[in-house]
């Protein structure tokens, strides 16, 4: 459980992260603040949106500029979706591979972890070491 001074934390990061990449950009946004699952912690949030997404995101826009660009975090956190959480259903015309749906607030932590090592592990592939979890001071 997260102490009134952490959560007083965690909300002032919040709101400092939508005025950065949304409200000093004049993009319209909406924020909806809801109880997170038991599984899912609130240092998991920070380090992937404080260290995974955005340590990734500047990687690659340094070695593969022209690809990423354009990109935003957001449109990273979308791409890596896609590609490390997905499943494969079973339809009558064979086998697909269609992108989960991944609510941090419904996920549990097992699955969370794993979806981080994936990228960890492919971003290091690329020359990117992103620091551990316990690494990461966010």
């Amino acid at each position: 459980m997260i102490k009134e001074a952490a959560t007083i934390d965690a909300l002032k990061d919040v709101f400092s992260f939508v005025k950065r990449e949304f409200i000093e950009k004049s993009i319209p946004v909406s924020l909806k603040i809801e109880k997170l699952s038991e599984g899912v912690s609130y240092e998991q949030l920070k380090y992937y949106w404080g260290a995974i997404i955005p340590m990734s995101l500047e990687y690659l826009k340094e070695t593969e500029h022209e690809s990423y660009a354009t990109y935003s975090i957001n449109d990273l956190d979308q791409l890596f979706r896609a590609f490390f959480y997905t499943q494969v259903l079973q339809t009558p015309k064979g086998p697909v591979t269609t992108v989960k749906s991944l609510k941090f607030t419904k996920a549990d932590m097992k699955q969370v972890s794993a979806y981080f090592d994936q990228i960890i592990i492919t971003m290091a592939k690329k020359g990117l070491v992103i620091p551990s979890a316990e690494e990461y001071n966010g």
